[in-house]
């Protein structure tokens, strides 16, 4: 009987397929005072999106423990999958770089950064002087969300993982390094969710 070779995937080989997966994967961070809930509930009514809460992860592919809340959407039509993840307070105590944020909004797709850029400025915009009813009243929906409880919000590219993009460091600059060092968590943070939620993933390719 031949002896069977068994094969192991090294960690590059996991997150290799992970490192695609950032080319068509858009984030967004808020520091806020909302749960996850309402923060989820204020997304899907400014935005027609359907988020719902999944099972808790743990990233243990960090060098600490990481628990998260998680609610996600899959968008069928626009194939675009969404997936907002709450920090939680002890793991923003224990690890620096969780600190600044404790809402991430991950969206993956064709189009994700385009849809990530609409919020992103659509939640920085100033106030609007609508005119139409139903205009009226997503403003007043949109100003209470953003004055009620978000205090910083930030955009992140990581489609080159070789240069990197936040709406952090000013344009056409080189991050320094303690901004590079921020800037390699936050795309090991990304992969860490993703080999969590890995069951849940939808591939639009």
């Amino acid at each position: 009987m031949a002896k069977q070779t068994k094969y192991s995937l090294s960690v590059e080989d996991v997150y290799s397929h992970y490192d695609e997966m950032l080319e068509t994967t858009a984030m967004l961070a808020w520091n806020t005072s909302y749960s996850a809930y309402t923060f989820a509930f204020h997304l899907n009514q400014l935005y027609g999106l359907e988020l719902q809460r999944r099972d808790d992860i743990c990233l243990s592919t960090l060098k600490e423990e990481i628990q998260c809340s998680v609610y996600s959407y899959d968008d069928m039509v626009n194939h675009l999958s969404f997936y907002l993840i709450e920090n939680g307070l002890s793991s923003r105590q224990q690890v620096q770089e969780l600190s600044y944020f404790d809402k991430t909004l991950l969206i993956h797709g064709p189009e994700s950064f385009d849809r990530a850029q609409q919020i992103y400025d659509d939640l920085n915009a100033p106030e609007r002087a609508e005119t139409d009813l139903i205009a009226m009243q997503r403003e007043a929906l949109r100003l209470s969300f953003v004055n009620s409880g978000i205090v910083e919000s930030e955009s992140f590219d990581f489609s080159d993982p070789d240069e990197p993009r936040s709406s952090m460091i000013a344009p056409n600059t080189t991050p320094n390094k303690k901004q590079q060092a921020f800037l390699d968590f936050q795309m090991k943070y990304i992969q860490g969710i993703f080999v969590e939620l890995d069951d849940i993933l939808v591939d639009f390719d």
